[in-house]
């Protein structure tokens, strides 16, 4: 499989993955202990904005994006599973950063990476930000 052709597939993967994600904690079950509607909400605007950042890059790169989402990251609709998703998703940012184009890792670690770090924070608030010193940005 060609270089480019893999990172379509990665991306499109990534995209799919960020619109389950959004669409978790818009349609949730009962608000999370400690968490307020629009805090929900604004997390999920976080992850579609993710997906068109990466829809983007897709289409730039040649490819067609993917019409349906993937729950790969998701086990379940509580904080501990939006939580466990939240760690998945950064992984799995982390362990293709640098199979991407450098305007896609560009855009990853200087907006998604941090987003998700921001909304993992958010879900636990003994998360350390950055503890890994990959993420710029922090507050």
């Amino acid at each position: 499989m060609a270089i480019n052709q893999l990172r379509l597939s990665e991306l499109k993967h990534l995209e799919q993955c960020e619109r389950a994600l959004a669409d978790a904690y818009r349609f949730h079950p009962p608000l999370p202990a400690g968490l307020a509607e629009h805090e929900l909400l604004l997390i999920a605007k976080h992850h579609l904005e993710h997906a068109a950042m990466l829809r983007g890059r897709i289409v730039a790169l040649g490819g067609v994006p993917n019409e349906e989402p993937d729950d790969f990251w998701l086990t379940g609709f509580d904080v501990t599973a939006l939580l466990r998703a939240e760690r998945a998703s950064l992984a799995s940012y982390h362990d293709h950063l640098t199979d991407m184009d450098s305007a896609t890792a560009r855009l990853v670690q200087d907006f998604v990476m941090n987003d998700h770090a921001w909304a993992m924070a958010l879900l636990d608030p003994d998360y350390e930000p950055d503890r890994d010193g990959e993420l710029v940005n922090v507050p």
